[in-house]
Protein backbone atom coordinates (compact mmCIF):
# COMPACT_ATOMS: atom_id res chain seq x y z
CA UNK A 1 0.00 0.00 0.00
CA UNK A 2 1.23 3.52 -1.11
CA UNK A 3 0.17 6.65 0.37
CA UNK A 4 0.09 10.20 -1.00
CA UNK A 5 -1.09 12.73 0.32
CA UNK A 6 -5.13 11.88 1.09
CA UNK A 7 -4.86 8.98 -1.51
CA UNK A 8 -3.71 5.12 -0.73
CA UNK A 9 -3.84 2.60 -3.67
CA UNK A 10 -2.11 -0.41 -4.09
CA UNK A 11 1.86 -0.32 -6.31
CA UNK A 12 0.75 -2.60 -8.64
CA UNK A 13 -2.17 -0.75 -9.62
CA UNK A 14 0.41 2.58 -11.15
CA UNK A 15 1.66 -0.12 -13.42
CA UNK A 16 -0.05 0.43 -16.26
CA UNK A 17 -1.98 3.95 -17.45
CA UNK A 18 -4.64 3.17 -19.87
CA UNK A 19 -3.40 -0.10 -20.56
CA UNK A 20 0.17 1.01 -20.83
CA UNK A 21 2.91 0.35 -19.13
CA UNK A 22 4.30 3.05 -16.82
CA UNK A 23 8.22 1.68 -18.28
CA UNK A 24 8.56 -1.20 -21.06
CA UNK A 25 11.88 -2.42 -18.96
CA UNK A 26 13.32 -2.74 -15.69
CA UNK A 27 15.31 0.17 -14.16
CA UNK A 28 19.08 -0.41 -13.98
CA UNK A 29 21.18 -3.75 -14.25
CA UNK A 30 20.92 -6.67 -12.83
CA UNK A 31 23.21 -7.74 -10.07
CA UNK A 32 24.68 -10.35 -12.26
CA UNK A 33 25.55 -7.63 -14.50
CA UNK A 34 27.43 -5.63 -12.02
CA UNK A 35 31.44 -5.48 -12.42
CA UNK A 36 32.96 -5.37 -8.80
CA UNK A 37 35.90 -3.46 -8.29
CA UNK A 38 38.93 -5.03 -7.48
CA UNK A 39 40.37 -2.61 -4.90
CA UNK A 40 37.25 -1.38 -3.13
CA UNK A 41 35.04 -3.97 -3.62
CA UNK A 42 31.98 -2.26 -4.68
CA UNK A 43 29.81 -2.70 -7.62
CA UNK A 44 29.77 -0.88 -10.88
CA UNK A 45 27.45 -0.37 -13.89
CA UNK A 46 28.74 -2.07 -16.75
CA UNK A 47 29.14 0.88 -18.37
CA UNK A 48 32.20 2.58 -17.19
CA UNK A 49 35.95 1.96 -17.53
CA UNK A 50 36.61 3.32 -13.90
CA UNK A 51 35.02 2.41 -10.66
CA UNK A 52 32.76 5.42 -9.78
CA UNK A 53 33.56 5.22 -5.94
CA UNK A 54 37.49 4.79 -5.95
CA UNK A 55 38.95 5.64 -9.59
CA UNK A 56 40.24 1.98 -10.06
CA UNK A 57 40.75 0.62 -13.94
CA UNK A 58 37.73 -2.05 -14.07
CA UNK A 59 38.59 -5.63 -15.26
CA UNK A 60 35.93 -5.46 -17.75
CA UNK A 61 35.22 -9.13 -19.91
CA UNK A 62 36.48 -8.29 -23.44
CA UNK A 63 32.69 -8.26 -25.34
CA UNK A 64 31.75 -5.75 -22.54
CA UNK A 65 34.81 -3.47 -22.59
CA UNK A 66 34.62 -3.33 -26.55
CA UNK A 67 31.27 -1.59 -26.30
CA UNK A 68 31.69 1.34 -23.71
CA UNK A 69 32.42 4.90 -25.04
CA UNK A 70 36.00 5.07 -23.81
CA UNK A 71 37.04 8.74 -23.00
CA UNK A 72 40.81 9.34 -22.73
CA UNK A 73 41.90 12.65 -21.75
CA UNK A 74 43.62 15.10 -24.22
CA UNK A 75 46.47 16.71 -22.57
CA UNK A 76 47.17 20.29 -23.20
CA UNK A 77 49.31 21.80 -26.07
CA UNK A 78 52.05 22.34 -23.35
CA UNK A 79 51.08 19.51 -21.54
CA UNK A 80 53.82 16.04 -22.20
CA UNK A 81 51.97 13.46 -24.84
CA UNK A 82 51.75 10.46 -26.55
CA UNK A 83 50.74 10.24 -30.02
CA UNK A 84 49.33 7.08 -31.05
CA UNK A 85 50.01 6.18 -34.65
CA UNK A 86 47.91 4.10 -37.30
CA UNK A 87 50.60 1.91 -39.31
CA UNK A 88 48.45 -0.44 -40.97
CA UNK A 89 45.69 -2.61 -40.58
CA UNK A 90 42.97 -0.36 -42.13
CA UNK A 91 41.19 -2.83 -44.43
CA UNK A 92 39.79 -5.04 -41.87
CA UNK A 93 39.56 -2.60 -39.24
CA UNK A 94 36.24 -2.30 -36.72
CA UNK A 95 35.24 0.76 -37.55
CA UNK A 96 32.77 0.75 -34.59
CA UNK A 97 35.04 0.16 -31.47
CA UNK A 98 37.66 2.81 -33.41
CA UNK A 99 34.54 5.60 -33.17
CA UNK A 100 34.25 4.13 -29.10
CA UNK A 101 37.62 4.73 -28.73
CA UNK A 102 38.77 8.03 -29.86
CA UNK A 103 36.82 11.33 -30.30
CA UNK A 104 36.74 12.04 -34.31
CA UNK A 105 34.06 12.83 -36.05
CA UNK A 106 32.11 9.88 -38.54
CA UNK A 107 32.58 11.89 -41.77
CA UNK A 108 36.86 12.69 -40.59
CA UNK A 109 37.17 8.77 -39.45
CA UNK A 110 35.90 7.41 -42.73
CA UNK A 111 38.14 9.84 -44.88
CA UNK A 112 40.74 8.43 -41.96
CA UNK A 113 40.10 5.53 -43.79
CA UNK A 114 41.37 6.19 -47.21
CA UNK A 115 44.41 7.76 -45.86
CA UNK A 116 47.86 6.12 -46.77
CA UNK A 117 49.48 5.25 -43.33
CA UNK A 118 51.16 6.23 -40.99
CA UNK A 119 49.15 9.03 -39.31
CA UNK A 120 48.66 9.97 -35.77
CA UNK A 121 45.07 9.30 -34.89
CA UNK A 122 45.04 10.51 -31.41
CA UNK A 123 47.25 12.76 -28.99
CA UNK A 124 46.70 11.30 -25.57
CA UNK A 125 48.23 11.10 -21.89
CA UNK A 126 50.63 9.05 -20.94
CA UNK A 127 48.09 6.98 -18.44
CA UNK A 128 45.67 6.64 -21.36
CA UNK A 129 47.55 5.85 -24.42
CA UNK A 130 48.07 2.14 -23.48
CA UNK A 131 44.63 1.98 -22.84
CA UNK A 132 43.93 3.35 -26.22
CA UNK A 133 46.47 1.77 -28.34
CA UNK A 134 45.27 -1.46 -27.02
CA UNK A 135 41.38 -1.08 -27.79
CA UNK A 136 42.51 -0.23 -31.22
CA UNK A 137 44.72 -2.53 -31.55
CA UNK A 138 41.70 -4.97 -30.63
CA UNK A 139 39.94 -3.47 -33.50
CA UNK A 140 42.60 -4.94 -35.94
CA UNK A 141 44.48 -1.62 -36.84
CA UNK A 142 48.43 -1.98 -36.49
CA UNK A 143 49.46 0.54 -33.81
CA UNK A 144 52.61 2.11 -32.90
CA UNK A 145 53.10 5.43 -30.75
CA UNK A 146 55.43 8.29 -31.03
CA UNK A 147 56.51 10.71 -27.44
CA UNK A 148 55.68 14.79 -28.47
CA UNK A 149 59.26 15.13 -27.07
CA UNK A 150 60.89 13.60 -29.90
CA UNK A 151 58.74 15.71 -32.37
CA UNK A 152 59.93 18.72 -30.38
CA UNK A 153 59.46 21.89 -32.82
CA UNK A 154 61.85 24.04 -30.40
CA UNK A 155 63.73 22.41 -32.12
CA UNK A 156 63.84 22.90 -35.89
CA UNK A 157 65.42 21.74 -38.79
CA UNK A 158 68.63 23.17 -40.21
CA UNK A 159 67.67 25.08 -43.42
CA UNK A 160 69.19 24.54 -46.54
CA UNK A 161 70.56 27.39 -49.05
CA UNK A 162 72.12 24.73 -51.86
CA UNK A 163 72.68 21.27 -52.47
CA UNK A 164 75.59 19.71 -54.50
CA UNK A 165 75.41 16.36 -56.37
CA UNK A 166 78.11 13.89 -57.70
CA UNK A 167 78.62 10.27 -58.44
CA UNK A 168 79.20 9.45 -54.49
CA UNK A 169 76.93 11.50 -52.07
CA UNK A 170 75.73 14.93 -52.04
CA UNK A 171 76.83 18.01 -49.99
CA UNK A 172 74.62 19.99 -48.17
CA UNK A 173 75.57 23.38 -47.97
CA UNK A 174 73.78 25.59 -45.11
CA UNK A 175 71.72 28.82 -44.73
CA UNK A 176 73.45 31.76 -43.45
CA UNK A 177 76.75 30.38 -43.64
CA UNK A 178 79.01 28.43 -46.09
CA UNK A 179 79.08 25.26 -43.35
CA UNK A 180 78.82 22.01 -45.52
CA UNK A 181 77.33 18.63 -44.47
CA UNK A 182 78.47 15.90 -46.53
CA UNK A 183 76.72 12.54 -46.85
CA UNK A 184 76.45 9.25 -49.08
CA UNK A 185 73.67 8.09 -51.22
CA UNK A 186 73.02 5.29 -49.00
CA UNK A 187 72.54 7.94 -45.60
CA UNK A 188 69.77 9.87 -46.99
CA UNK A 189 66.89 7.80 -45.36
CA UNK A 190 63.89 9.93 -45.57
CA UNK A 191 62.52 12.64 -47.49
CA UNK A 192 58.79 14.52 -46.88
CA UNK A 193 57.57 16.78 -49.48
CA UNK A 194 54.61 19.28 -48.52
CA UNK A 195 53.70 22.99 -47.78
CA UNK A 196 53.70 25.20 -45.10
CA UNK A 197 50.67 28.18 -45.69
CA UNK A 198 49.89 31.08 -43.06
CA UNK A 199 46.39 32.82 -42.89
CA UNK A 200 46.92 36.32 -40.94
CA UNK A 201 43.81 38.46 -40.12
CA UNK A 202 43.77 42.07 -39.13
CA UNK A 203 40.46 43.96 -36.99
CA UNK A 204 40.43 48.02 -36.41
CA UNK A 205 38.13 48.59 -33.18
CA UNK A 206 37.09 51.77 -32.83
CA UNK A 207 35.20 53.01 -29.79
CA UNK A 208 32.48 55.47 -29.90
CA UNK A 209 31.01 56.46 -26.14
CA UNK A 210 30.31 52.78 -24.99
CA UNK A 211 30.26 51.13 -28.23
CA UNK A 212 33.14 49.53 -29.72
CA UNK A 213 33.15 48.27 -33.19
CA UNK A 214 35.06 47.33 -35.48
CA UNK A 215 35.50 49.65 -38.78
CA UNK A 216 37.99 48.03 -40.82
CA UNK A 217 39.44 44.01 -41.20
CA UNK A 218 42.13 42.88 -43.41
CA UNK A 219 42.89 39.21 -44.17
CA UNK A 220 45.85 37.87 -46.33
CA UNK A 221 47.35 34.81 -46.63
CA UNK A 222 50.09 33.07 -48.28
CA UNK A 223 51.99 29.52 -48.60
CA UNK A 224 54.77 27.73 -50.15
CA UNK A 225 56.46 24.06 -50.53
CA UNK A 226 58.90 22.49 -48.13
CA UNK A 227 61.26 19.47 -48.27
CA UNK A 228 62.43 17.97 -45.24
CA UNK A 229 65.32 15.85 -45.82
CA UNK A 230 66.81 13.36 -42.96
CA UNK A 231 70.35 11.38 -43.43
CA UNK A 232 71.54 8.52 -41.02
CA UNK A 233 72.42 9.90 -37.21
CA UNK A 234 70.30 13.63 -38.07
CA UNK A 235 66.96 13.06 -36.53
CA UNK A 236 66.46 17.10 -36.82
CA UNK A 237 66.44 16.94 -40.70
CA UNK A 238 67.55 19.51 -43.24
CA UNK A 239 64.72 21.95 -44.16
CA UNK A 240 64.57 23.47 -48.05
CA UNK A 241 62.58 26.43 -48.23
CA UNK A 242 62.16 27.94 -52.25
CA UNK A 243 62.60 31.59 -51.01
CA UNK A 244 66.62 31.74 -50.51
CA UNK A 245 67.53 28.41 -51.50
CA UNK A 246 69.66 27.96 -54.94
CA UNK A 247 68.20 25.84 -57.17
CA UNK A 248 71.75 25.88 -59.53
CA UNK A 249 71.51 22.21 -58.73
CA UNK A 250 69.54 21.63 -60.97
CA UNK A 251 71.16 22.46 -63.90
CA UNK A 252 69.78 22.73 -67.25
CA UNK A 253 66.49 21.98 -65.09
CA UNK A 254 65.85 25.20 -63.76
CA UNK A 255 63.25 27.36 -64.19
CA UNK A 256 62.24 31.07 -63.35
CA UNK A 257 59.09 29.72 -61.34
CA UNK A 258 59.89 28.11 -57.97
CA UNK A 259 56.73 25.91 -58.65
CA UNK A 260 58.55 24.27 -61.25
CA UNK A 261 61.60 24.38 -59.56
CA UNK A 262 60.66 22.44 -56.47
CA UNK A 263 58.88 19.91 -58.19
CA UNK A 264 61.86 19.16 -60.49
CA UNK A 265 64.16 19.18 -57.03
CA UNK A 266 61.70 16.15 -56.12
CA UNK A 267 62.25 14.02 -58.77
CA UNK A 268 65.83 14.94 -58.60
CA UNK A 269 66.28 13.82 -55.17
CA UNK A 270 64.27 10.75 -55.72
CA UNK A 271 66.47 9.47 -58.20
CA UNK A 272 69.42 10.33 -56.27
CA UNK A 273 68.35 8.39 -53.39
CA UNK A 274 66.18 5.41 -54.96
CA UNK A 275 66.95 3.91 -50.91
CA UNK A 276 65.35 7.05 -49.28
CA UNK A 277 61.55 6.48 -48.63
CA UNK A 278 59.55 9.55 -49.60
CA UNK A 279 56.56 10.77 -48.13
CA UNK A 280 54.46 13.05 -50.34
CA UNK A 281 51.12 12.52 -48.62
CA UNK A 282 51.30 15.68 -45.93
CA UNK A 283 48.45 17.03 -47.94
CA UNK A 284 45.74 14.74 -48.22
CA UNK A 285 46.07 14.25 -44.11
CA UNK A 286 45.65 17.63 -43.13
CA UNK A 287 42.27 17.36 -41.89
CA UNK A 288 42.78 14.71 -39.28
CA UNK A 289 46.03 16.19 -38.56
CA UNK A 290 44.28 19.07 -37.39
CA UNK A 291 42.34 17.34 -34.70
CA UNK A 292 45.62 15.81 -33.43
CA UNK A 293 48.08 18.58 -33.89
CA UNK A 294 45.73 21.98 -33.71
CA UNK A 295 47.34 24.25 -36.22
CA UNK A 296 49.51 27.45 -33.96
CA UNK A 297 47.71 30.64 -33.17
CA UNK A 298 50.27 33.41 -33.07
CA UNK A 299 48.63 37.17 -31.31
CA UNK A 300 49.61 39.50 -34.28
CA UNK A 301 47.83 42.31 -31.84
CA UNK A 302 49.43 46.53 -32.82
CA UNK A 303 47.58 47.74 -29.96
CA UNK A 304 46.57 51.33 -29.93
CA UNK A 305 47.69 54.08 -32.54
CA UNK A 306 46.44 57.78 -33.31
CA UNK A 307 44.13 58.28 -36.66
CA UNK A 308 43.50 61.75 -36.51
CA UNK A 309 42.36 63.20 -33.59
CA UNK A 310 40.96 59.51 -32.53
CA UNK A 311 42.43 56.54 -31.14
CA UNK A 312 42.20 53.64 -32.78
CA UNK A 313 43.08 49.79 -31.48
CA UNK A 314 43.96 47.17 -34.39
CA UNK A 315 43.86 43.20 -33.29
CA UNK A 316 44.91 40.38 -35.07
CA UNK A 317 46.33 36.95 -35.31
CA UNK A 318 48.16 34.44 -37.48
CA UNK A 319 47.30 30.71 -38.29
CA UNK A 320 49.92 28.61 -39.56
CA UNK A 321 50.44 24.82 -39.76
CA UNK A 322 54.57 24.91 -39.28
CA UNK A 323 54.84 23.38 -36.56
CA UNK A 324 52.35 21.19 -37.55
CA UNK A 325 54.27 19.73 -40.95
CA UNK A 326 57.34 19.56 -38.38
CA UNK A 327 55.40 17.20 -36.64
CA UNK A 328 54.43 15.30 -38.75
CA UNK A 329 58.03 14.94 -40.72
CA UNK A 330 59.69 14.16 -37.57
CA UNK A 331 56.75 11.42 -37.02
CA UNK A 332 57.58 9.91 -40.03
CA UNK A 333 61.79 9.87 -38.89
CA UNK A 334 60.79 8.03 -35.76
CA UNK A 335 59.08 5.29 -37.47
CA UNK A 336 61.72 4.42 -39.85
Amino acid sequence: MLKFGDFEFMSEEIEYVDGIPVRAEPLGFAPAEMIECGRCGKANPPVRMECIYCGERLELPETVAAGIQYRHVVPEEWEPGVNVVVAGGLLNADRDMISRTVSIDAETLEKAFCLQPPFPLVRATKGDAGSVSERLGKAGLEITVCLDGYLNVDRPPARLKALSFDGGGVEFILFNGDAVERFSKDEIVLIVSGAIFETESESTLKRKRKEVRRVGEQTSSWDHAVIDIYAEGHDAGFRILPHGFDFSCLGEGKSMLSVENVRTLKDQLMENFPNAVFDDSYASKIGLLDGVWPRSVRNTSKGFHRVGARVQRSVGEAVSNADQFTKYSRMRRGLL
